[in-house]
């Protein structure tokens, strides 16, 4: 049975050492651009330098996330970091942007490209378009269920990658705009402003049905023991979410999971010990969509170590099963409602004041706490204040050497001999001769290495002496050329250019719809507009794959394999923002390409110019320019927890909160889309942008035939 590769987040260089001392097969990390957790410390080039040269001496891999959207200004930028991740031996690029994997799978080989989650692979057809494209590895959507990714595996040759722990977006990745729309921070370009994780409530139609509540905030996934199953199917990398989580959080995860996968008995306490919102299988193992989300709390709900049993005066009496400790942060619950306190005073059942509370006893607050309430450990100094255990690698020296000579160190690693010399040579001692005690107090300060002298063999002359500098550059030198010698051997790069097929003459045609009732379609047909997608359709979730006969409208890489011999309209999904992704989107047999609904007229402007001075070309760019914008697509139904399904069809649903009125839409298929209930609108922006664009595209969600009448107007652009 193939283990499969534990791979572990590493948001610093610190939290980096922390998952490969644990026991991580590999490990994911960003620099300071680029990377989709813009906010976690991230690496400099330096710290990845040092990480990959401990990650390659214990046989261990590291990748680095590129997996935001690129604007068009920033792609000579990423071509050029690219270009240096690979010359320092980085294993594989997570990337999602169309230049990106395009440029890594054509150029970098054998530097693996790994497409991202925020790449939306959710079903086979998505996973058999980038096999066939030479990526290496697809991470797959966190709503893909075991089912789907058996089927997979039974029918794609392509490595797979599955998240096993950590927090869950709502939205399906890749296809969320509610940070970007409402908070002018994009999700897709790293700085989600985690609008899922605000309180709102729910409204059929005007009138509230629910209190404030976390309607959207997804609990944590922990697939835990269930893991044995899926060891089963050949996935080549168990994933754990956490690039903004700290040292102690990813050592006792990576640890908790390499016992498992290693077949030993997991010690689940210290899993719940540390920061956790309650734990839910997800889709992966079919959760009810009811039970993915935690309405009462976003936050972490800590570790149950007991209740209440009294309070006097400040003094809560506590029984616990579980001991806390003087500085440890405790919640207590009770009825719905937290309050959270920091541990400062504890007395024992004897009434002594101690350090440590393991049964009974009680503390002294300043809140009234109720009797009956339950207690949660938030917090613990004892995984707080790890120690990794860096000694991994052995080593055994041979020292010799004799006056007038340098003093020579031999070493093997992995089966291969090694000498290095000292620069000085060995001269006669005046006070104070070489011995094993000095050389072994010098050669085994290693810190920051793997490794550690296991023993030493000394053979020099009595009363010879070095200076103790020139055993400590010995020192360098050895870690030197073992790092060296398991430095990947990367070829110079041969680019190839892009090289852009013939495409038709752009059409005449400007104003096009995209529409979801049949009343929409024949009100668009009155108006003249003779292209509107509404069956033809392969939607970005749960894509069924229809034969179509029309001009299709694709928004998943599935769709583009499946549709390839039919004239193809990508949608806004594809986060289509610089030239390159827009070349290669033409060289996937796309005859319209629209763009991506987060770039400024003046990033619109720079990328059609551009791509006119590069090809001699007018770009087949669409645009949408009015409509009730998407925000998200879920997996996850915010009604069905409320005992409202089947009512979603017939009435109208929202979430509302102080930035706005969002509309919930239930797809036949019981998937959920999340609307702006304020609607986009830059008709009158058409003139300005008629020289950049090809079609302009009117998005028809719940209007009818008479709120059509606002664009009439505007027929035969």
């Amino acid at each position: 049975m193939n283990k499969g590769e534990l791979l572990a987040p590493a948001g610093s260089y610190e939290v980096g050492l922390a998952a490969l001392y644990g026991g991580a097969d590999a490990i994911y990390l960003a620099l300071e651009a680029f990377g989709a957790r813009a906010y976690a410390k991230n690496f400099s080039y330096d710290d990845l330098s040092k990480i990959l040269n401990i990650a390659h001496s214990l046989d261990k891999k590291v990748y680095v996330t590129v997996n935001t959207m690129i604007k068009n200004s920033e792609l000579s930028s990423v071509y050029e970091m690219l270009d240096k991740l690979y010359y320092m031996g980085v294993d594989a690029i997570i990337c999602a942007d169309i230049a990106v994997f395009m440029y890594v799978i054509n150029n970098l080989n054998p530097m693996a490209a790994h497409i991202s989650t925020q790449a939306g692979v959710k079903d086979l057809y998505d996973a058999l378009f980038f096999e066939e494209i030479n990526a290496d590895r697809v991470v797959v959507a966190r709503e893909t269920s075991i089912s789907e990714i058996k089927n997979i595996k039974s029918n794609s040759n392509i490595e797979l990658e599955v998240f096993i722990h950590g927090a869950l977006c709502v939205s399906y990745s890749g296809g969320c705009l509610f940070s970007s729309m409402l908070s002018l921070r994009s999700g897709n370009r790293g700085r989600c402003s985690q609008n899922c994780r605000r309180e709102y409530r729910i409204f059929e139609g005007n009138n509230p049905l629910t209190k404030e509540g976390f309607y959207l905030s997804m609990k944590d996934l922990c697939v835990g023991e269930q893991i044995k199953e899926l060891l089963n199917l050949d996935i080549s990398s168990f994933k754990i979410e956490g690039r903004m989580k700290n040292v102690s959080y990813v050592d006792v995860i990576t640890k908790y999971y390499r016992e498992l996968i290693d077949g030993y008995n997991a010690n689940f306490n210290k899993v719940k010990q540390i920061f956790h919102r309650p734990f839910t299988k997800g889709f992966l193992f079919n959760e009810d969509k009811k039970n993915v989300v935690t309405i009462n709390s976003s936050s972490s709900e800590g570790m149950y170590v007991g209740v209440v049993s009294n309070t006097i005066s400040g003094k809560v009496y506590l029984k616990l099963n579980h001991p806390i400790r003087k500085g440890e942060r405790v919640r207590f619950e009770y009825d719905g409602e937290s309050q959270y306190v920091t541990v400062d005073t504890i007395f024992d059942h004897n009434n002594i004041s101690v350090d440590e509370l393991k049964s009974s006893g009680y503390i002294l607050i300043d809140k009234r706490v109720n009797n009956g309430s339950k207690v949660f450990k938030m917090s613990d100094l004892e995984l707080e204040n790890i120690t990794l255990n860096s000694n991994l690698i052995p080593l055994d020296l041979y020292i010799f050497g004799e006056e007038n000579s340098p003093l020579n160190i031999t070493f093997t690693f992995k089966e291969n001999y090694y000498t290095v010399s000292s620069n000085d040579v060995l001269i006669l001692a005046k006070n104070a001769p070489l011995n094993e005690e000095i050389l072994l107090k010098q050669l085994t300060k290693l810190t920051d290495t793997p490794f550690y002298i296991e023993n030493i063999s000394l053979s020099i002359a009595d009363n010879l002496y070095l200076k103790v500098s020139e055993i400590n550059e010995l020192r360098r030198k050895i870690v030197e050329q073992i790092y060296e010698a398991i430095k990947p051997i990367r070829n110079t790069i041969e680019y190839k250019k892009i090289k852009l097929r013939n495409y038709d003459t752009i059409s005449s045609e400007r104003l096009i719809a995209k529409v979801n009732t049949l009343e929409q379609y024949e009100a668009c047909r009155k108006m003249g507009i003779k292209t509107i997608f509404y069956k033809n359709i392969s939607p970005y979730v749960n894509s069924k794959y229809p034969q179509i006969s029309d001009e299709v409208l694709v928004s998943n890489y599935g769709g583009l394999r499946f549709y390839r011999d039919k004239k193809i309209t990508t949608d806004y999904h594809f986060n289509v923002s610089n030239i390159d992704s827009l070349a290669h989107m033409i060289n996937f047999n796309a005859s319209n390409i629209t763009l991506s609904n987060e770039l400024s007229y003046n990033e619109i402007k720079d990328l059609s110019n551009s791509f006119v001075n590069k090809y001699n070309i007018k770009a087949p760019i669409d645009m949408v320019i009015y409509g009730n914008q998407k925000l998200m697509t879920m997996k996850y139904c915010p009604l069905k927890g409320l005992g409202l399904c089947g009512k979603c069809h017939s009435d109208n649903y929202y979430l509302v909160d102080k930035l706005g009125k969002f509309r919930i839409h239930t797809l036949d298929d019981c998937y959920v889309e999340i609307y702006n209930d304020i609607k986009l609108n830059l008709l009158p922006e058409i003139n300005k942008l008629k020289d950049y664009v090809a079609r302009f595209r009117l998005d028809f969600t719940f209007e009818n035939e008479n709120a059509l009448a606002i664009v009439q107007k505007w027929d035969g652009i």
